[in-house]
């Protein structure tokens, strides 16, 4: 008891000292430091003067050992996430080995809060400054990495120590597929000395801007006990010109520092070539046209992205200003043209070959059974002007696939041996009807409406279906109680639901659905059993009992 007692008080006395947790963000992951209580950004650098074990210091903007109270909050170095989850995230040093959790000197984690893991100071930091990084996981459970510059207070404070840019020049890659409009490229460029925090560009007018953390890859290289960062900026744009960025270390509390060189790099983009046109040859050819690239350092590379409605079908790379492609007549296609040779793909010109043939059918929507008058499916093939002198056969299919000719055929008449042809708006329309005296139950279902289709160099088949369906008389509904008397609480209750359909010659099902005074009831609910979902020729009622 006695022993529990002592160790009350010490957790007690320990708390006190420690402060209260920081609040975590509401989404994401971030850096906190308690002691300024404020979020600092991935790569920031802060004194070791900034944070501590417990509640030693509140803010004062000033980057000192000398405190001037607490303010009841903890003065760590704090990694968060918005995940709850408890014992989360790991703490390692500039060489790569990982925080002890606990206790430590001259520094030690602390994840006995949810969502959080602290980086807590007992001692100087001269042994162990450099590039700390925090790995922990996001709301989706994802880890992410943090980082964080800590310096004894000397070392923080030498302002000639800017961060330096190598100077060999930076990289450029294309990030994006080459018909990306705005394409997406990088400049990638290596950091030594103070990490960035913030990168700052320009594009030839001087006009600078912030690279926001989307735009910003940055990636630790340890070197020779030393650690460079890579960054690579992210643009999205096609603009030649030339391009430079300088990158700044954010000292909290303290003047940023700014490096005094630059990477630069100048990006030229391929010019555009122009008037695209097409033209279709035959049936399934089609010869695409188009006026060359301004003149470049090398040879143009022409790429060419076919799509229809299901998205891409086709690509093809030529350095020709010409190119045949093979083309279905009965589908519409947008064709787009990129030139490559420059650092940047050129503009997107874009052309549509149009849908030259199409076939449709036309009929009733419902029909009740035993109609008694005559109705009729009426196939139409369209033909555009360029394709207007193909030899055309069309047929109709019944509903096992064997052709219908002229002759009456289960009250089913074939209107012509051939189809009706008139010419209509610059085209050639052909129709095949196919006539029904009245509709019978064996008359039901999908009906195929075929045509040949042949140039004298290819020769392509089309069909177009269309479905007889049929009119279902409205059923009958009554219900009733399966029980007599009264009714009391736990009594075995059985409701009875009765449908009364017209039996027709052609299959048919009736849906049963029951609802109660919450709605619909589902077949999962085990408050209640339900016999059957579904009315046909068998069955002819459902019934719902009180579970």
């Amino acid at each position: 008891m006695f022993l529990f007692f002592l160790l009350s008080l010490v957790l007690h006395v320990l708390c006190q000292e420690f402060g209260s947790l920081p609040p975590r963000p509401t989404t994401g992951v971030r850096l906190f430091l308690g002691e300024e209580d404020i979020t600092i950004a991935n790569f920031s650098m802060i004194t070791a003067g900034l944070f501590h074990e417990g509640d030693r210091d509140r803010p004062d903007g000033i980057a000192t050992n000398y405190p001037i109270g607490p303010d009841g909050q903890n003065d760590g170095l704090w990694c968060q996430s918005s995940l709850n989850q408890n014992m989360i995230g790991t703490w390692y040093l500039p060489d790569g080995t990982t925080v002890p959790v606990g206790s430590g000197s001259p520094l030690f984690a602390n994840n006995t809060a949810t969502g959080q893991i602290g980086l807590l100071r007992n001692g100087g930091l001269a042994s162990v400054q450099g590039l700390y990084r925090c790995v922990i996981p996001n709301e989706e459970g994802i880890n992410q990495t943090l980082y964080v510059a800590a310096y004894g207070n000397g070392d923080f404070l030498k302002d000639a120590e800017l961060p330096k840019i190598d100077g060999s020049g930076p990289s450029f890659q294309l990030f994006s597929s080459v018909d990306a409009d705005p394409p997406v490229f990088s400049l990638s460029f290596t950091v030594t000395n103070r990490s960035p925090t913030i990168v700052t560009c320009s594009v030839d007018n001087g006009n600078q801007f912030n690279v926001s953390d989307n735009d910003l890859i940055r990636t630790v290289i340890p070197v020779n006990n030393d650690e460079q960062v890579q960054v690579s900026v992210i643009f999205r744009m096609r603009v030649s010109g030339l391009y430079k960025c300088s990158v700044t270390t954010d000292r909290i509390t303290t003047t940023p520092l700014v490096s005094t060189n630059m990477a630069m790099r100048n990006v030229t983009v391929t010019g555009s070539p122009s008037n695209l046109t097409n033209s279709r040859n035959s049936l399934l050819s089609v010869t695409l046209g188009w006026s060359p690239s301004a003149v470049i350092r090398a040879t143009p590379q022409y790429h060419v992205f076919v799509n229809n409605s299901n998205g891409i079908i086709m690509n093809n790379n030529t350095t020709n200003t010409e190119l045949s492609l093979s083309l279905h007549p009965d589908d519409e296609y947008n064709i787009r043209l990129v030139a490559t040779g420059e650092d940047l793909p050129s503009e997107i010109i874009t052309v549509t070959v149009p849908q030259v043939v199409s076939i449709d059918v036309q009929g009733p929507v419902m029909m009740p059974l035993d109609h008694s008058s005559s109705f009729s499916l009426t196939c139409t093939l369209t033909l555009a002007p360029q394709v207007n002198n193909t030899m055309v056969e069309m047929y109709w299919t019944s509903l096992n696939l064997v052709p219908f000719n002229s002759t009456t055929d289960g009250d089913i008449v074939l209107n012509s041996l051939e189809p009706t042809m008139i010419s209509v708006n610059d085209s050639v329309v052909y129709t095949l009807t196919l006539n029904f005296s009245s509709l019978q139950a064996s008359q039901v279902g999908e009906y195929v409406c075929g045509a040949s289709l042949n140039d004298g160099i290819n020769i392509i088949n089309l069909t177009s279906n269309y479905s007889i369906s049929v009119q279902v008389p409205t059923p009958m509904v009554t219900a009733s109680v399966n029980t007599t008397g009264r009714i009391f609480e736990s009594n075995d209750i059985q409701l009875l639901c009765f449908v009364t359909i017209t039996l027709l010659d052609v299959n048919h099902i009736v849906n049963i659905n029951w609802f109660g005074p919450n709605g619909l009831i589902t077949i999962n609910d085990a408050k209640y059993s339900i016999s059957t979902r579904e009315i046909n020729s068998i069955t002819s009622g459902s019934s719902l009992t009180f579970t």
